[in-house]
This record gives structure tokens, C-alpha cells and sequence, in this order.
């Protein structure tokens, strides 16, 4: 009876743990498409819908949410989709805080592939 209570007082601890050190984004917002659920158990079906439906629900958020943000799990990480409205607001961001260049060195693991050569100058802006 002790070692039932216990292992149940272990799983609670274990959920709730889970749940406030998630890597699930923290960021209220309305979810589009498969919800990866509690712990992540359903991650890798909310990945392969994206993969089959992700054009289409990219599509249908901006058409429901025109000027709000929404949450869609892609192939690798869940991402923050913002309507327009925040673009001037984006522009205006100091490079030391908002980088294409190096969130696209951090995605692509660019220290190991040869991608982070777009770190040393700024022609791929002018280009890109």
C-alpha cells in the first residue's frame, strides 16, 4: 500500500515537474493544427500532419486570424506566426536581438554544416 502511494506521489511529481520546466512554448496564443498534447505524447502525429496539411493550416490562420498570432507545431519546434501589423515593429529591433542570420545558423546547425559563413559579412542581406 506505502509503495503504491509513493509511486503515485512519484508520477505527480513528475507531471508537474514536466509541466512547468516544458519546452512547450509558453506564449498564449491560438493553436492551429494538432495539439502535441500533455507531454508531448502525441508530438510526432501533430508533426506528420504538418508535413501532410502544413501549406493549408498556414493559409487558414491567416485567413481566421488576420490580426492575431497563432501557434502551429511544424516539422521541428513549434513556431510563432505574427500577423503583419508587427512588421514595422520587427524592422525596428536592433540585430543583437532579432538575427535572420543567426537564427538560421542556430536551425540549420551552421557551426557544423559551413552555414554560419553568413555570419562574417552582410552581403546575403542585400541579396536575400
Amino acid at each position: 500500500m506505502s509503495v503504491a502511494i509513493l509511486l503515485l506521489a512519484l508520477a505527480a511529481f513528475s507531471v508537474s515537474w514536466y509541466t512547468l520546466h516544458s519546452t512547450r512554448s509558453k506564449i498564449v496564443a491560438k493553436r492551429l493544427g494538432q495539439d502535441p498534447g500533455i507531454l508531448n505524447f502525441k508530438q510526432a502525429a501533430s508533426k506528420r500532419y504538418f508535413v501532410s496539411n502544413g501549406h493549408s493550416l498556414v493559409r487558414e490562420g491567416y485567413k481566421q486570424s488576420k490580426d492575431e498570432k497563432y501557434v502551429v507545431q511544424t516539422q521541428d519546434m513549434e513556431r510563432l506566426i505574427l500577423p503583419p501589423k508587427y512588421l514595422s515593429e520587427l524592422r525596428m529591433s536592433p540585430e543583437t536581438k532579432l538575427s535572420h542570420s543567426v537564427a538560421l545558423v542556430e536551425r540549420h546547425l551552421g557551426y557544423y554544416s559551413g552555414v554560419d559563413i553568413i555570419l562574417q559579412d552582410k552581403q546575403h542581406s542585400d541579396i536575400c
